[in-house]
């Protein structure tokens, strides 16, 4: 008489290694998708810091007068004697902003913004063409074109562009905004 047979119930190796290695793959998979998201949102950190800093300088600019106050429209555009000490502190008009770099950047009286290490803001000022602000004057106009650019680690990261016209300075003179 032959003996029963008995049948095995449980896991083979090779299933172990196929469950592992799917387990592995999707784990590796997710991990994937967790760190591009994470890279994205520092992207976006990044992004926010670097179009707060523009506008802050913009801001700060556009509120200055087109012209000197102690000057009439001129063909140049630049600092005048005495307004620049290191700092924007003795700016006066808008175009006393050009050529303007600061790495780390600073606050108009010199304080440095620490937590910027990385980071530089420059500025340029050009005359545009009050008929078409996006096209550069050789000669002075009506308009002048302010661009502040803010890189990270020698990366442009933000650029603010904005356009002053003469105008501006008596038709908002004595509102608040």
């Amino acid at each position: 008489m032959a003996a029963p047979r008995t049948s095995r119930r449980g896991i083979t190796f090779v299933e172990v290694i196929v469950a592992v290695a799917i387990v592995g793959g999707l784990f590796a998979a997710t991990m994937n998708v967790v760190g591009a998201g994470a890279a994205a949102s520092r992207v976006s950190f990044e992004q926010a810091l670097a179009h707060r800093l523009a506008d802050e300088l913009v801001g700060e600019i556009v509120a200055q007068p087109f012209v000197d106050p102690a000057g009439l429209l001129t063909d140049a555009i630049g600092y005048g004697p005495g307004e620049f000490d290191g700092t924007r502190s003795g700016f006066d008009d808008v175009d006393d902003y050009i050529g303007w770099s600061a790495s780390p950047p600073q606050k108009k009286d010199g304080t440095v913004m620490t937590a910027y290490a990385s980071w530089r803001r420059t500025v340029d000022v050009v005359w545009a063409r009050a008929d078409l602000p996006s096209v550069s004057s050789h000669v002075p106009s009506l308009a002048k074109r302010i661009t502040v650019r803010v890189y990270r680690d020698g990366r442009l990261i933000s650029t603010a562009s904005v356009l002053r016209y003469v105008g501006f300075d008596r038709l908002h003179e004595g509102r608040s905004w």
